[in-house]
């Protein structure tokens, strides 16, 4: 299945141009403006379109399901959500340099969205198409909270299923990704004037840094595992010690046993800072 030239630009200037729509998951209209693009190129190749809203933003889910045929669907899936760009300007930078597109979302994964969607032309033009289902999610980088069912329900009804994530370094298949959890850590202090009365103030942000090197201890690099904090916010303002604080917690691993392990280690960590500081009110 050889691409021409010809092909190959018009499929990058595609790219390019989903690549500049603003598709974070906090971007309802630039996710809609995908749906949009999505919902063109789909319709010509596909029996079925249609688009579904998911979650408080009414955030769009594109579905897509070959002409009726008898065998079990394969089921295609991917997203068009991205991480925030870079900066505050509307437009993401992206660029062409030498027949490539650079640029945020241009591997994960609209690039993969732009192969699926021209491998699914090709192979309705071709004999013996088989069955086939499209379902691409909004929420992919945040966890897909709200996505996740029209996904389940989907997989029960294939024959198999393929994701068009990108491949490894060197070009290789891959065959599974690590698990993904976040974990919020909502902390409770006791305000106080920093200039008056210090001493009767529970810092909160103080317990929040506390907490964050024994969490981020647990990250065991041979068993594949990583557990980063990753936001942290406290305080009102720049006179009171700040009774609330909260972190956000990344974790990665590859089985349940080191979720678990994991899991445990947080919650160990934050009944000791807990203690700490209960030992500390009544001294």
């Amino acid at each position: 299945m050889s691409t021409t030239h010809r092909e190959a630009t018009t499929l990058a200037d595609r790219l390019a141009r989903w690549c500049r729509i603003p598709t974070h998951a906090d971007n309802g209209d630039g996710q809609r403006a995908m749906a949009d693009e999505l919902v063109a190129v789909l319709t010509p190749i596909a029996g079925r379109v249609q688009v579904e809203s998911v979650g408080p933003h009414r955030l769009p889910v594109v579905r897509a399901w070959s002409h009726s045929r008898t065998t079990l669907p394969v089921l295609l899936v991917g997203h068009f959500d991205t991480v925030p760009h870079d900066g505050a300007e509307t437009t993401p930078d992206v660029q062409m340099r030498d027949g490539r597109v650079i640029g945020r979302g241009t591997a994960d994964m609209k690039g993969g969205v732009v192969v699926m969607i021209e491998a699914l032309s090709r192979v309705e033009a071709g004999p013996d198409a088989p069955s086939w289902q499209v379902v691409l999610v909004p929420d992919e980088e945040i966890g897909t909270p709200w996505s996740r069912t029209i996904l389940r329900e989907a997989a029960a009804q294939s024959g198999a299923a393929l994701v068009f994530e990108p491949a490894t370094a060197n070009g290789g298949l891959v065959r599974h990704r690590k698990g993904v959890g976040t974990v919020t850590i909502d902390i409770t202090g006791k305000a106080a004037h920093a200039g008056r009365n210090p001493w009767e103030g529970r810092s909160a942000i103080a317990a929040l840094a506390a907490v964050v090197p024994p969490i981020e201890s647990l990250t065991d690099r041979a068993a594949g595992t990583y557990v980063a904090v990753t936001t942290a916010a406290g305080g009102t303002a720049a006179n009171i010690i700040p009774a609330r604080a909260r972190l956000q917690i990344d974790i990665r691993c590859d089985s349940s046993a080191e979720s678990e392990r994991v899991l445990t280690g947080i919650g160990r960590a934050a009944r000791s800072e807990e203690r700490r500081v209960g030992k500390e009110c009544r001294s």
